[in-house]
This record gives C-alpha cells, structure tokens and sequence, in this order.
C-alpha cells in the first residue's frame, strides 16, 4: 500500500452546522460535498490519514510533526464546547517521515513539541468533524506547514508517499486549506484570480504549476491552504490521476475547494520537483552570468564561504568605485520568489563597498536568525539582490515619500527601522511607515523622524 487517495478539504468552522448559525444556508452546498467526501474515506478505510494544516504547530524554517499518542480538542474557542474530539497518532509513520526527511536534508521533526492539542488547529478539527461520523478506525499524522520554499513542502509530501510505502501502510493525505479570502472594501480580483487558477490547476492535474505560482498574489489574496496543497502534490508525484471535484464556491468570502485525487499507474513525466528545479536551475544560471559585478561578487562570496569556510579577500576587475568608497550595501537572497535572507546597513561597517558586500552576502547566507543556513545545493536555486545605499535626506514631508522610488529609516533614539524601496508587498506611504516603525519597534504613539534614500540595484 501507499498513498491511495489524497483530498483538497475547507477548514472554516462554519461549515460545521453546529456553529454556522445564519450562515448554514450559504453554505448548504458545502456541506454536502463535505459529506460525500467523509463518506468516499469511508469506502477506502486507510490506516492512516495525514493532515497538512495550516494551524497545526509550526516553525518557519521547520516541518512541525506531532507525536504523542492520544490527542484531543474542542470547537470552544467557536461558540461549540459540545463537539470534541480524540485521535490516535500513527507514530510509527511519523517517525519514519522524520527519519527520511533528514536522510534527505528536509528539516522535520518533533524535538520543538510540547503538549499540543488539536483545539488550536481547526484545519484539522473541521475534516474530522466530518470524517468521524462515518469512519473512526484509522490513525493520524499531522503536521505544520513551513516559510520555506514551495519546492520543501513539494518533496516533504514526497516523503510522506516514501514513508507510507516503506511501511506498507494505507494513507489518505489531506490538505486542510482555504483558498482566498475577501475582505469587504477590498478588490477581489486577487482572489477570484487565485481560486480560478487553483481549481483549473488542480482539476487539470497540472501539479507541477503549483511551484511557480507568485509569492505575491498569494498574499493579495490572501490564500490559507496553498502550501498544504503542495505537499498533497508532492504525494502524488510520478502518479497518473483520476480527479474528481467534489465542489467549488466562495459564499460566504472564503473560496472552498473539495477535491479528490485518486493514483493509479506511474507516470514518470509527472515527475514536477525534478523538472522544476531543472528549469529554476537553468534561469538562475543565465541570469548569473549577465548580472553585474557586484551580484557576481556576492555569489562568489558564499560560495567561497561554503567550499572553503573562509571570508573571500580577492575578485578580480573589481572597480575603483567598489574598491576605494565605503557605503552602506544591503544583500538580499531569494528562493523561488520567496525571501532566503537579507542582511545591510545604511551606512558602512566596512572599509570598502566590496568588503561590505562581501560581509553582508555572507551575513545574509548564513547569519539571518529568520532562516537555516543556506546549503551548497541551494545555492543553484538562489538569485541575489544587491542594493548600494544612497546618501540619507531627512523627510519633513510625507508627500516627499514615495515607496516605489525612495526607502526610509524611520528613527527615535536608538530605535531605528529601514524599509529598502520598492518592495512587492509595499506600494502605499502609509503602509511602509508603518512596516518601518514596527521593525524599529516603535510604540503607536511615539514620535519619531523619517529619512528617505535611494539605492542602485544590483541583480
């Protein structure tokens, strides 16, 4: 046995009739899709299902597993301390998940837990709500989604396929997800765009294109379940698919999605990390070699930090300019559209702008607390910012802003925060003050003063 089934699942708490109150009505149709699900999991009767969830407990740069015996929950928190509910963990397949996953450099495990409950995690509880009413004999693994790049959740499902198949076990992966939400007042093109796209993908079996959607539109429509569903991919990878949507809708502002993905034959052209890291591998490669000096700089500075565990000293044609001026220099590393580090100053901690770059690229590589260390197979995959600092005009007007073309420290004392310009989640005044100041941890009602720069981007 092995993966046998996989489902795209809603998670809201409304769709519980017991808490949908006045919204029952409008999710009717839902409902009984839910229904029809719970019972085709019923007619499989895995051993284990495995849920990919949002809410479960979770680590940025870490797959979060639970592992105790027995867990339990309640819907209290939404209005509900009648529904309850216990499940047993399939610890066994845990901990082989876990095992693989670090034979294969995926960062995973349980060493972070403590005495989880599923009350926190409604992208659990709601599944079992239904699948409980007609099918209890079964385990369960859970685990918490990651900040890391789509292509992590990607082959953590494909470990989870690997683990299941190793110990024979009968599983049904779920990835408990919302899509994307509308918020009143706000233009819901982002998500009518996000859940077209999504259901077209999905019901077309085009896994692979979950890996290249954009970071950005994901968060303008402020999708839920994106990366559980990437890891539901991963699961299926190298399998041909019959696929069978159950429902789709966004009644009530949420777009629920249910579908079901049932692996038949091995198709080895549905192979979609494999292809994709082949093509990111490619474009990053030719985007390399016609970057600039300073970008070429940066990269052989983590390289020679990787392959040498030493600070670069020496770049050939380096230009006075970078050679004989200090300055400030931020580095900035993405990985598939996604941030992997960012590491600066405004002003110079370095006797030369290529020192600065040169610290700052291995400062972001290996030294930002937000993400692991980057390893020598990633480096392939990441492309390189290098924004030089221009010089600091104090602001004493904020129609003297714009966040397109000037960044801003904002500063009190020693509270200090600097927002780059031009950032993909930062288009008004408004908001990159209040990003600047949260960074400086600054109080809502403390004063403080604005500066404005430009920078010279290298990429």
């Amino acid at each position: 046995m092995s993966v046998v089934a996989s489902f795209l699942l809603p998670h809201h708490p409304a769709l519980i009739p017991e808490i949908a109150g006045d919204k029952e009505a409008l999710v009717e149709k839902t409902i009984e899709a839910y229904q029809k699900v719970a019972n085709k999991i019923a007619e499989i009767k895995p051993d284990t299902i495995v849920f990919a969830s949002p809410h479960a407990e979770s680590y940025l740069d870490y797959f979060q597993f639970s592992l105790m015996d027995v867990v339990t929950g309640t819907m209290a928190r939404f209005g509900n301390q009648s529904i309850n509910f216990r499940a047993y963990y399939d610890r066994e397949l845990t901990e082989k998940i876990c095992s693989i996953a670090k034979e294969n450099d995926v960062l995973a495990g349980f060493e972070g837990e403590e005495e989880f409950s599923l009350s926190n995690d409604h992208g659990t509880m709601v599944p079992l709500y239904f699948i409980n009413k007609v099918f209890t004999d079964y385990k369960i693994v859970r685990l918490g989604l990651t900040g890391m790049p789509f292509a992590d959740h990607y082959r953590m499902g494909m470990t989870i396929k690997k683990a299941a198949d190793v110990l024979d076990r009968k599983v049904v992966v779920i990835a408990s997800g919302d899509l994307a939400h509308r918020v009143e007042g706000e233009d819901p093109s982002y998500a009518n765009r996000y859940d077209e796209m999504i259901i077209n993908c999905l019901t077309g079996g085009n896994f692979g294109d979950l890996l290249f959607y954009d970071q950005q539109l994901l968060d303008n429509a402020r999708e839920c379940g994106h990366r559980a569903i990437v890891v539901m991919a991963g699961a299926l990878d190298q399998s041909e698919c019959d696929i069978e949507l159950f429902h789709y809708s966004a009644p009530i502002g949420v777009g629920y999605g249910l579908i079901g993905f049932y692996p038949k034959a091995v198709d080895n052209s549905r192979a979609y990390l494999e292809i994709y890291l082949s093509r990111q591998k490619m474009m990053i490669a030719n985007r390399r070699d016609n970057s600039d000096i300073w970008v070429k700089l940066a990269y052989a500075a983590i390289d020679t930090y990787l392959k040498e565990d030493r600070v670069l000293t020496y770049f050939p044609n380096l230009p006075d300019e970078m050679t004989v001026k200090a300055g400030g220099v931020f580095v900035t590393l993405k990985e598939n559209g996604a941030i992997r580090g960012c590491i600066g100053a405004a002003k110079a901690t370095q006797a030369c702008l290529a020192d600065e770059v040169i610290a700052n690229a291995i400062a972001a590589a290996f030294q930002d607390d937000r993400f692991p260390e980057v390893k020598a197979s990633e480096l392939p995959y990441i492309d390189i910012i290098v924004d030089q600092i221009g010089p600091m005009e104090k602001v004493h007007s904020l129609s003297a802003l714009d966040p397109k073309e000037y960044g801003i420290v904002v500063e009190n004392g020693q509270k200090r925060g600097l927002l780059l310009p031009n950032l993909d989640s930062v288009t008004t005044v408004s908001q990159q003050i209040e990003v600047a100041c949260r960074k400086a941890g600054l109080e809502e009602d403390e004063p403080y003063n604005i500066y404005r720069f430009k920078v010279i981007r290298h990429q």
